[in-house]
């Protein structure tokens, strides 16, 4: 009986793969805009926080990048 070729296909690129010198990096974590939220919801610039952070999500903002 013939071998099925997509599973040929698939054993030839794990073999690949496995042989490759190729090295991937993990992207530093973000860090977070607010790290306390308990301590930023009371503070005099949690409205500027909120506002900032609406402002990252609204279509057509993508230059100003996002907030979280």
């Amino acid at each position: 009986m013939n071998a099925d070729p997509a599973a040929v296909d698939l054993h030839a690129m794990l073999a690949l793969v496995a042989g490759s010198t190729i090295v991937l990096e993990l992207p530093p974590r973000p860090v977070p805009i607010f790290s306390d939220w308990e301590t930023e919801r009371r503070s005099d610039d949690v409205d500027a926080l909120i506002l900032a952070w609406i402002a990252s999500h609204v279509p057509g903002t993508a230059q100003r990048g996002r907030l979280h």
